[in-house]
């Protein structure tokens, strides 16, 4: 029997990623899994239905349909056995996600046949904790932006691949209680030092994958991934490679301190509006003044 119990508003939320109108995002310190492995809390599942979730009526299913109908690329290229968490057993295994997978890829991505997609192959349960029915729930967003190939006066900021003199030293290698632990730097006349701040970082230490607006780009560091669309036509993917390892410093907190936005003007759309007002050579200042520079690799699809 086909196992219908995934978490559907986990869905919908997706739609609400990445609103202009959001704080500015605190950047991870690597968007990639743990190396320590984290405590899962545990929580109780019951069904309930469609009519009880708060904002159902307004959710934009097309969106969380295409969110969905992507998730099944992933899902299709696991063996039926796999399980979709190792850790909990409700999730299921990948077998138990074909037909809905197969449904969605036949669903036209419209509001109505989205809404009726998830109200024949999916459950909506209530999700309550060890000790209280309310929590946080988090979703990851990735950002598309437009680039050029070349640089040019508005596309003027590089998006960087990893440079060869970067060094990431895993701690646990030579002590087993610093598991999980990491430090990044370069090295100088046989020592491991700091590597440089953003401010220091320039075209001639690392290749060139793409130019874009110096806003976009910020952010797209900020984010640890994202899809490139270059002016001329083509799509690449922007993943993570590694960052310089200095402390991630938030603009939006900078622009606050000097009495330059509120706090409720310190939204990524805000933090945007102020540097396409202030031009290049402040917006890059700004930039500066968050010292870690996040490098990507250049990515198939998008």
């Amino acid at each position: 029997m086909i196992r219908r119990s995934l978490l559907a508003s986990l869905c919908f939320l997706m739609a609400a990623c990445g609103r202009d109108d959001a704080p500015e995002p605190e950047q991870p310190d690597e968007p990639e899994p743990p190396a320590v492995e984290q405590e899962i809390p545990d929580i109780s599942l019951r069904l309930t239905d469609f009519e009880a979730l708060d904002g159902w009526a307004e959710a934009d299913a097309a969106a969380a349909l295409t969110a969905f109908q992507r998730s099944c690329a992933q899902i299709a290229a696991r063996p039926d056995e796999a399980p979709m968490n190792p850790k909990r057993d409700w999730a299921g295994i990948a077998a138990d996600w074909r037909a809905a997978c197969e449904a969605a890829a036949a669903t036209p991505v419209e509001a109505a046949a989205a809404r009726a997609f998830f109200q024949t192959h999916f459950l909506p349960v209530s999700v309550t904790g060890p000790e209280s029915d309310t929590g946080l729930l988090t979703g990851y967003y990735e950002p598309e932006l437009v680039v050029s190939r070349a640089r040019t006066s508005e596309f003027s900021e590089p998006i960087l691949g990893r440079p060869e003199d970067l060094v990431t030293a895993d701690l646990g290698l030579f002590d087993p209680e610093l598991a999980g632990h990491r430090v990044v730097g370069q090295v100088e006349t046989g020592k491991l030092i700091p590597y440089d701040p953003r401010a220091e970082i320039s075209t001639d230490r690392a290749p060139v994958l793409a130019w874009g607006r110096p806003a976009d780009v910020f952010f797209l560091q900020v984010q640890g991934s994202g899809r490139i669309r270059f002016d001329g036509g083509g799509r690449q993917r922007a993943v993570f490679a590694a960052h310089n390892g200095l402390p991630y410093r938030s603009i939006g907190r900078v622009l606050i301190d000097r009495g330059e936005l509120t706090l409720s003007q310190a939204s990524k759309a805000g933090i945007e509006r102020w540097m396409d007002e202030a031009g290049y050579a402040a917006a890059k200042a700004l930039m500066n003044e968050n010292p870690r520079y996040v490098f990507f690799w250049r990515g198939v699809g998008g």
